[in-house]
């Protein structure tokens, strides 16, 4: 049973109008289960934000080692990680590594016309890259993703 997500995606470089499908899929998804625990790459960058307010003496470095221990601890014991592969990312491809040999849940989803990094395409031979029209395309995908696997 799916209960913890990870919706993940390139953040750095990407217009932030962009950046809107990952809080909207969340949004989608929640008006579906509303047990769901997501995490998004935009609740990491939250996550940053609100460390560097509670901690006001830590350095960047500090900052950041606690940004990247949450972000990697979440996706570790998620129950499921939807990879959104339109726009290459180290940062998703460190995330993705992190788990490559765990059999973990992982929907891999991309944007129509997309050109997927190679890493991905050979790290992970054994999954489907599901691609997308538009956001309604992806809803369909993801839900229909969730439904199998929670059948299982």
């Amino acid at each position: 049973m799916i209960k913890d997500i990870f919706i993940a995606g390139a953040y750095t470089g990407v217009q932030k109008d962009n950046l809107n499908i990952y809080s909207e899929l969340k949004e989608y998804l929640l008006s579906l289960n509303d047990n769901y625990n997501i995490v998004t790459l935009l609740d990491i960058d939250e996550f940053r934000n609100n460390y560097t307010l509670s901690h006001p003496n830590a350095n960047l470095k500090e900052v950041d080692i606690a940004m990247v221990n949450f972000d990697l601890n979440f996706v570790k014991n998620c129950d499921l990680i939807i990879a959104n592969l339109s726009t290459k990312s180290i940062g998703l491809g460190i995330e993705l590594g992190t788990v490559i040999n765990d059999n973990k849940n992982i929907l891999f989803v991309a944007q129509e016309g997309t050109t997927v990094s190679n890493m991905i395409i050979g790290g992970f031979k054994d999954y489907q890259i599901h691609y997308y029209k538009d956001f309604e395309d992806l809803k369909s995908i993801v839900e229909n993703y969730i439904n199998k696997v929670d059948k299982l």
